[in-house]
């Protein structure tokens, strides 16, 4: 196993490690660190301190990040641009909000907990930082001080039926409700009181200022922040000496580097000829509408088949993500009769020890491209999947509106470019809110929207995979995604016992013949409709 391999796998397990001192630091989840892993990073210990030591240096020495001052515009990061123009392009929208909700069990200061959340703000540029335009080019604006929106909602007198159906509606609302970027703020708390010892805390954000790593810091630090503030003490948090503008100016820089243009080099053989999009058996026709309509169902492997993919994953000196990713583009080739397939997949892009505990958006696009043959086995296409997605990870510093622009390929407004569906699996570290005696509990996300036709979003506990499918009710109905998602699972139980037989052997659940079947049908009823179309014209 290669240093790069070693390293993609112990991100794909949760597992953070960096230099420290000349020493090797780690963090994982508690019980999340295989023994196997574990021995072999002791038996590297030494290369991968000298490949992440001189990986680090070579960008700190050519582009040390350094506090930038803010008498200038600063400019947006590239990530931040892109995610501008798309709000350019479709304005009023709640596309690219990202919302969090946790619920509290046990008795909570509401005050103390509104305080936290302000100190956050405080701390973090990112949350103050406004995007104006007055000429056509955004520029970030940092805010010295907003007004924290905080707001308390009593839920506690409704009955419990009603009650719940209330919180999904907040929910919903939090999602749904835009944010102006020019004038801000991007950031919302709110807080449900259920009963006198449960709250539902809700956290909004625009997708422009934070990622899902950003949220997992912000829930960190209220807990830490509000643990002091509960109990009389000094907050233990020191002040952060990098923000995200400081960041956003040495990518700026970073950019200019030859190595970047080797890497738009990789990216333009790589997705030379991509098809249009991928032909999915849809319930309804594409429109130009660039209002989406998001969908969800979520989707769980029990403990039995996780443990089972996971060693075959292991076995085959594959990631789980690579596992994940080789059975969606099985699910894909069977149900779109194509062999080249894209997949997007978004990366955190926070390599310094800086970054980790920062709030901002470092996450870069990355495009996945498999070709699947009814002549491959599973075991063959989970080796192309594994070397693919090593490349990717070596190329990925390159811009994905860089890379789009590179590639030219011809798409609309009504779908994202390079790729229509999308995949990934949450490695960023856990949030812990169990402090001054309450204890956290997760609450499933109702998404409202969807920016692409069909996303797989995963996470793994120490037992189970889980996750979440979302799509676009525009072009889908749930009962046709659950099938999907079936399928999905049927694959996984195939491939674990029959993963050395060509993939066009591999038995059809019933799912699949009625999935196509559908696309049969929907064929025959569009040349049907052209033919009457053709003979309405000919005789007007």
């Amino acid at each position: 196993m290669s240093i790069v391999e070693l390293i993609t796998r112990l991100r794909q397990q949760n597992i953070r490690i960096w230099v420290q001192d000349n020493q090797l630091a780690y963090a994982a989840p508690k019980g999340g660190f295989p023994k196997s892993l574990r021995d072999e990073l002791v038996a590297h210990k030494s290369e991968v301190i000298e490949f992440m030591t001189s990986a680090c240096e070579d960008k700190r020495l050519k582009y040390p990040l350094t506090p930038v001052s803010r008498d200038t515009n600063l400019p947006l990061s590239s990530a931040q641009q892109r995610l501008w123009l798309l709000d350019q392009t479709q304005p009023d929208t709640a596309l690219y909000n990202i919302v969090a909700a946790v619920v509290l069990n046990g008795p909570l200061d509401v005050t103390a907990l509104h305080k936290a959340f302000a100190v956050v703000v405080e701390r973090h540029e990112a949350l103050r930082t406004v995007f104006p335009a007055p000429d056509g080019q955004p520029f970030q604006k940092i805010l010295p001080t907003i007004p924290v929106p905080f707001s308390l909602i009593d839920l506690s007198a409704l009955p419990e039926l009603i009650r719940d159906m209330e919180i999904t509606w907040q929910q919903n609302a939090a999602a749904a409700r835009p944010f102006n970027l020019a004038t801000g703020p991007l950031v919302r708390f709110t807080v449900l009181a259920l009963q006198p010892t449960a709250h539902a805390i809700l956290l909004t954000l625009h997708h422009i200022i934070a990622d899902g790593w950003s949220i997992k810091v912000a829930l960190n630090e209220i807990s830490t922040i509000y643990q002091s503030l509960a109990g009389n003490r000094s907050i233990p948090l020191p002040p952060l000496k990098i923000q995200y503008a400081d960041f956003a100016c040495w990518e700026e820089q970073f950019f200019e580097d030859k190595a970047l243009q080797s890497q738009l080099a990789y990216w333009r053989s790589r997705l030379a000829d991509i098809p249009d999009t991928l032909n999915l058996p849809r319930d309804y026709r594409r429109t130009a509408s660039t209002r989406p309509i998001g969908g969800a169902v979520p989707i769980e492997f029990s403990p039995t088949l996780t443990r089972q993919f996971t060693e075959f994953a292991q076995e085959q000196n594959s990631t789980l993500f690579m596992l994940l990713l080789a059975v969606f583009n099985v699910l894909l080739w069977r149900n779109c009769a194509q062999e080249d397939i894209c997949i997007g997949m978004p990366i955190a892009t926070r390599h310094m020890p800086e970054l980790e505990h920062m709030i901002g958006l470092f996450v870069n696009t990355l495009v996945l491209r498999t070709r699947v043959t009814g002549e491959d086995t599973f075991v063959d296409l989970l080796a192309q999947v594994r070397q693919n997605t090593l490349e990717a990870y070596n190329n990925q510093d390159a811009p994905f509106d860089k890379v789009v622009k590179l590639i030219r390929s011809r798409h609309s407004s009504a779908r994202t470019p390079l790729f229509t569906v999308a995949i990934s699996l949450d490695n960023a570290p856990a949030a812990n809110l169990e402090s001054a005696g309450l204890t956290l509990e997760s609450l499933p996300v109702h998404t409202s929207a969807s920016q692409f036709d069909i996303a797989l979003y995963f996470g793994k506990s120490s037992e189970t995979v889980n996750g979440t499918w979302v799509y676009d009710a525009r072009l889908f109905e749930k009962k046709t995604i659950r099938s999907l998602q079936q399928e999905y699972i049927g694959i996984f139980e195939n491939v674990l016992s029959k993963s050395n037989i060509p993939l066009s052997t591999l038995p059809l659940t019933s799912c699949t013949a009625e999935l196509k079947n559908k696309s049969t049908r929907e064929k025959r009823n569009t040349t049907l409709k052209n033919k009457l179309l053709e003979t309405a014209k000919k005789s007007v």
